[in-house]
């Protein structure tokens, strides 16, 4: 029996931004949440994220698998965002301390696991925060990205 690869954050490297950006834009084009986007959506959804080094390729095998950005925000860009805001211009990406997700492409499935994976390793020791869909009916919630709970081993 073949052993299966594992998914894991990019291993191989990559180039520059273009192919890195090519990688985000083949991931958004398989997501039906994404692909409407326009390509010059990039500039101001993916990019910032590539050139300040804060985001995730996840991968199998050298195919890319979910994609995840975070920016660090102030009080003023956390404000503008929560209150639908979603283009964040450049200098609102480092602009403080409040680490937000601002994006996850995983079209593929396995979103739940993505997260962990990044709360886990790169957001344990600070709070990670999202919009999500509101259950309630329209428009967002804020929310954490918690690491997935663990079950004790040799515990039944």
């Amino acid at each position: 029996m073949k052993a299966k690869a594992p998914i894991s954050a990019q291993t191989q490297p990559i180039s520059g931004p273009a192919e890195i950006l090519g990688q985000i834009a083949w991931l958004m084009m398989s997501s039906p949440a994404h692909k409407h986007l326009f390509l010059a959506d990039l500039e101001w959804l993916a990019a910032p994220a590539v050139l300040m080094k804060q985001f995730r390729i996840y991968n199998k095998q050298n195919v890319p698998l979910a994609y995840a950005s975070w920016a660090f925000l102030s009080e003023e860009a956390e404000r503008r965002l929560t209150s639908g805001v979603r283009r964040i211009p450049p200098s609102d990406w480092n602009s403080g301390e409040r680490a937000w997700l601002i994006d996850l492409v995983a079209p593929f499935g396995g979103a739940e696991e993505f997260l962990a994976d990044l709360k886990e390793k790169v957001f344990s020791d600070k709070p990670l925060m999202t919009l999500r869909p509101n259950p309630g009916g329209a428009g967002f919630v804020v929310a954490e990205v918690k690491a997935r709970e663990r079950k004790a081993e040799g515990v039944r």
